[in-house]
């Protein structure tokens, strides 16, 4: 099965986390504890968790969907199996959704069914109106269909809405309080629709690129089938909230950046780019440089055996009754009578044309190296065979080009090719300006999820020449005169447009303070010459990029390499880890079997369904939480259980691989048997709260693994099996440092070993402690170290996880120096206290080679101290 990358694993622990809390707190304040920004809720579902994953394309968002079913399955929901609409926004990706996760083999499906034992259904609208109530009963079942054809205007949308007798039997002995949240007829009869069904059933649902979707319409049409929560997952979240207009911001729960991407390598980077007036020698050259990366792929294929056929993505130019364009037929009559392309080669993708259907594109038999089309893969394909994108409609003026970037990003098979020019894309786009191409290419960088930084570091020139580093995307604004711009002379004149429709100034780029004058010389009024200056000011401030003759940051050529404790075992040194603390299967049956009845059966705290509150400020708050779990536990209370069943599901549910099975089964046996024989708890009422006497399960577990694994760990540091050896260390490389967000500050780091400071706010004790070692002589390099990445930082290992310091500098005599920095509230904790422990031990076993020290707000003149110390 296909694993999840580090990223991947983190955008799923931040849902789950949320979902855990969710069910404490309630969507709103469980999203203002965990993100510290407030949540934007949707008048029309009140109390619903509606939020958002930010994931780039390329990062696969689909998969990740059919992962977080499962946990919002169990940490949210808490029942056995779900009912899930799946919304897509064209009818090409629901098609292929719906194939995919129909396919037993593909890894969506896969991800899905080892999480949901295997009990999974997959249907289109059409197919669920005829799906029987045992289904539902028995399986988790996925829905997919776009929200067009879910409202009533949609003619297959009102059949949803409409009685349906093959769907009779899902309401055959539903309760009073069940009835009354179901939609009417006209003489007051319950509807046996499917949009009924999913009331009942309170669906999670999945919108798959929401951003389109957030609109007052759409609330209305998913606030019809009663869903229990909404996930987005999207490259391009709406950011502004601004109901009065129409805009409803996401609430982004987690967005994972272009860099962590990279990283993975998920993505081809960076992107070369060639402009040119002419199309024939455009076109020419992308031609030349997909026939070179044929060679090159073969040449790899030598090395890895990894099957690659670069593939050339032609925009060709729209027909138009006003001018001759150069069509897709224009287009093709080229390639092969001009380069002798044979036609088996070339295919025409458009709304019309559509010779991609059926074709596998990564079969070894396909031919296919050439696509031509307009418009029609902005949506729905993916190839990542496809290495160039040539564009024979100029840019700055389309916005096609802009979406089709999009379709030239994902790396094959998602692993780096031993040859470099196939870990990078390649455009080649008929245009007049070469930087407002990199603009209008960046913006569609950033219609893919990328930062604003990120769309102008990852686009370069093919040719010597400005980076999209050197032109900031495009600032305009509107102005009371018009400029004389026969003033302006060399580059800046490239930068400057006067627009006098619209009487607004455009620059494109950096401007310097010399070009900034110039550009205000160029109006005679104080009020224009303090627009430009606002420009100039936003320019340069943005991000904290400084133009280019500021830059200072050099790549490193050397990598930097950071010993790690190591574990001496009878054969050979391992790097000490998790591993280590728990070799052997532990012996759970050492531990008390017991969970206090009073800690999972929670009759008290329930609310009555429906039950409505009115807070001092008169806003009706619906209990929502608590209403969600007592409807859906209508749909399960039927089900009789017996005790072996309670503990296949209690093991199947339970992580424990470093637990022997039989004794695992053995132990919660005698939790059961204590709950019933001693505690007197009905059997039934233990089945009805299962999921909470799990939780608690989990936690008394966790409780008796960290006490062994401590045991271990502090056994360990007490004998002489551990050692730091120069075979066994990590490497910090100067191409990949994936920050999920970068330092934006005022103040410019001199000696960060990578040209972006990743994850560190621009003010604060940590932000002064990184200045401190900024400014030391001794330092030749520092890094800020990543939390939580374990394949691109450095770690140590703890008792309960992997403790990642602050801070990693190479001094300019050789040695490394670790820094955790620790501000008051934490410097005497007992996590603190552990951390110090292991960071010495670290140094002491370096023999002087690796410094450690924990740093806090009135120590800083130590670290100095430390390193000028010598042993």
């Amino acid at each position: 099965m296909l694993e999840l990358k580090t990223y991947q694993e983190k955008v799923l622990e931040h849902l789950e986390n949320y979902c855990k809390l969710c069910n404490e707190k309630g969507a709103e304040r469980a999203f203002l504890e965990y993100t510290g920004r407030p949540y934007i809720g949707i008048k029309q579902l009140p109390g619903l968790p509606y939020i958002c994953l930010k994931v780039p394309t390329g990062g696969g968002k689909t998969f990740l969907a059919s992962h977080s079913i499962s946990i919002v399955r169990k940490e949210y929901l808490r029942i056995d199996n779900c009912t899930v609409l799946w919304i897509v926004p064209t009818n090409q990706i629901k098609e292929q959704t719906l194939n995919a996760l129909k396919d037993r083999n593909h890894p969506y499906r896969l991800a899905i069914e080892s999480n949901e034992n295997n009990r999974v259904k997959v249907f289109d609208l059409q197919e669920a109106m005829f799906t029987s109530k045992a289904e539902y009963d028995n399986s988790t079942c996925i829905i997919i269909s776009t929200l067009a054809a879910l409202r009533i205007e949609d003619i297959n949308g009102r059949k949803i809405y409409e009685s349906n007798g093959h769907l009779m039997n899902h309401f055959i002995g539903i309760d009073e309080i069940q009835k009354n949240n179901l939609e009417k007829g006209q003489e007051g009869e319950i509807l046996y629709s499917l949009a009924n069904v999913f009331r009942m059933r309170r669906p999670i649902i999945i919108m798959d690129e929401a951003h389109n979707a957030r609109t007052e319409l759409s609330f209305d049409s998913l606030a019809r089938f009663n869903p229990s929560a909404i996930i987005e997952f999207t490259a391009t979240p709406q950011q502004v909230h601004d109901p009065e207009r129409g805009f409803y911001a996401s609430n982004v729960l987690h967005a994972v950046s272009a860099a962590e991407l990279k990283a993975e390598h998920m993505i081809k980077m960076p992107i070369y780019l060639e402009t040119n007036t002419n199309w024939r020698d455009i076109l020419k050259n992308a031609i030349a440089r997909r026939n070179d990366l044929d060679k090159i792929a073969d040449e790899e294929y030598a090395i890895t055996k990894e099957y690659i056929r670069p593939i050339l993505l032609i925009q060709a130019q729209p027909r138009s009754q006003q001018k001759e364009t150069l069509t897709v037929e224009s287009v093709k009559e080229s390639l092969i009578n001009d380069y002798n392309i044979p036609e088996e080669f070339i295919r025409i993708q458009t709304g019309d044309i559509r010779e991609l259907d059926g074709i596998n594109l990564f079969d070894s038999d396909c031919k296919v190296k050439y696509i031509i089309t307009v418009q029609a893969l902005k949506e729905g394909w993916d190839c990542s065979f496809a290495y160039v994108l040539c564009s024979l409609s100029d840019v700055s003026s389309s916005t096609s080009a802009e979406q089709l970037i999009g379709r030239i990003l994902r790396l094959p098979n998602a692993q780096p090719k031993k040859k470099q020019e196939l870990n990078c894309a390649y455009a080649y786009v008929v245009s007049e300006q070469f930087h407002h191409t990199l603009a209008a290419l960046g913006n569609g960088l950033i219609e893919n999820g990328f930062s604003e930084y990120e769309a102008k570091t990852y686009i370069q020139s093919i040719e010597e020449g400005p980076s999209l580093l050197d032109y900031a995307l495009i600032h305009t604004k509107r102005v009371q005169s018009v400029p004389d711009l026969t003033k302006l002379s060399g580059n800046v004149a490239n930068k400057v447009i006067y627009k006098p429709q619209t009487q607004e100034i455009e620059i494109s780029g950096f401007i310097t303070k010399e070009e900034n004058e110039q550009i205000k010389s160029c109006f005679t009024n104080d009020e224009d010459k303090k627009i430009i200056d606002d420009i100039f000011n936003s320019i340069n401030s943005q991000l904290g990029i400084k133009p280019k003759e500021e830059k200072q940051w050099i790549k490193p050529l050397e990598p930097i390499n950071v010993p790690y404790l190591a574990y001496k075992t009878p054969k050979q040194l391992e790097i000490f880890e998790e591993i280590h603390l728990l070799n052997t299967k532990w012996d759970i049956l050492k531990y008390e079997a017991k969970v206090e009845a009073s800690s999972f059966l929670n009759d008290g705290n329930k609310s009555k369904y429906g039950k409505i509150e009115v807070d001092d400020r008169g806003n009706v708050e619906y209990r929502f939480i608590e209403d969600l779990h007592e409807q859906l536990s209508f749909l399960v209370l039927d089900k009789q259980w017996s005790e072996e069943e309670l503990i296949y599901w209690l093991d199947r549910n339970i992580p424990h691989q470093d637990i022997s099975q039989a004794k695992f089964v053995y132990f919660l046996h005698k939790i059961i048997k204590d709950l019933i024989e001693n505690q007197n708890v009905d059997f039934q009422k233990i089945i009805y709260y299962k999921f909470n006497l799990r939780d608690k399960i989990i936690s008394l577990i966790d409780k008796y693994r960290k006490q062994a694994r401590l045991e271990n760990y502090q056994l360990i540091l007490s004998t002489d099996l551990l050692t730091v050896d120069e075979n066994k260390y990590f490497t910090f490389a100067p191409d990949i440092y994936p920050a999920n967000w970068i330092y934006t500050g005022k103040y410019k780091f001199n000696k960060h070993y990578y040209a972006d400071v990743g994850e560190l706010k621009d003010s604060g004790e940590e932000f002064d402690c990184a200045v401190y070692i900024d400014s030391m002589p001794e330092v030749k390099y520092w890094i800020r170290n990543l939390e939580k990445q374990p394949r691109y930082s450095f770690w140590l290992q703890t008792s309960t996880d992997k403790f990642y310091p602050d801070f990693i500098a190479l001094l300019n005599d050789g040695r490394i120096l670790v820094v955790e920095y620790k501000g008051e509230p934490w410097s005497q904790t007992d996590d603190s206290d552990e951390k110090n422990i292991i960071g010495k031990v670290w140094a002491e076993k370096s023999k002087g080679k690796c410094l450690f020290i924990m740093a806090t707000k009135g120590n800083l003149d130590e670290i100095s101290a430390l390193v000028k110390k010598k042993k």
